[in-house]
């Protein structure tokens, strides 16, 4: 919510009255937040990339990070965090990066070692705090009133969001939504796939702007 007031309050200084708003991953929720709490009398069109409007599943909500991150998980890994961050994150990758990986991270390894103390000095409790209010965030509903045009842009790559099938249900929670999936992007189709992603958003501007 604060940086969606930041936003607001951003418009306010530049006396913006017609913006389109261009939001990826955190960025796309903090744009979800704007939205719910401001409206679009200032947007003249919406684009987020590679995100989903609730990053934490249920048994009724499987399009969250992952298609399998319940609240109970994230709430697990972000008090890991408070406790110890190296350590939390280091597993974390280590486990996606298999068995060399892990051991190049490992307490005993120059690498990891090194990453344990750069990491140890960082304040990580802001970004925790954030990290817990976005676990709380669902802008479905919001996002099922939104009426602004809508650019949503997928990494069919993403370790977010692969395999889990988010562009259905933006085509089918906003009607006029456009969607595109790149094929060869992960979490970040504007760095993987950079031309395509900047004419599609010029051509989204042109039509809206």
């Amino acid at each position: 919510a604060r940086l969606a007031n930041d936003l607001a309050e951003a418009l306010d200084h530049f006396g913006l009255q017609r913006s389109i708003l261009v939001g990826h991953s955190m960025g796309a929720l903090t744009l979800m937040q704007y939205l719910h709490l401001h409206g679009t009398q200032r947007v003249a069109a919406v684009a987020l990339v590679d995100q989903s409007p609730r990053i934490v599943t249920d048994d009724s909500w499987r399009l969250g990070l992952f298609g399998s991150c319940s609240a109970a998980m994230l709430s697990g890994m972000i008090a890991g965090a408070r406790q110890d961050l190296a350590g939390t994150l280091l597993n974390e990758v280590g486990a996606l990066g298999g068995a060399w990986l892990q051991r190049q991270l490992s307490v005993e390894a120059p690498l990891g070692r090194m990453l344990r103390r750069r990491l140890g000095r960082i304040d990580v409790r802001p970004l925790l705090d954030l990290a817990e209010s976005l676990a709380l965030a669902d802008f479905r509903a919001s996002l099922s009133r939104l009426d602004a045009p809508l650019l949503v842009v997928l990494g069919a790559r993403s370790p977010h969001y692969a395999g889990v099938p988010l562009d259905g249900w933006y085509r089918d929670t906003v009607k006029h939504a456009q969607i595109s999936i790149y094929p060869h992007a992960g979490h970040s189709p504007h760095v993987s796939e950079p031309l395509r992603f900047a004419r599609d958003l010029e051509r989204f501007i042109d039509d809206h702007a």
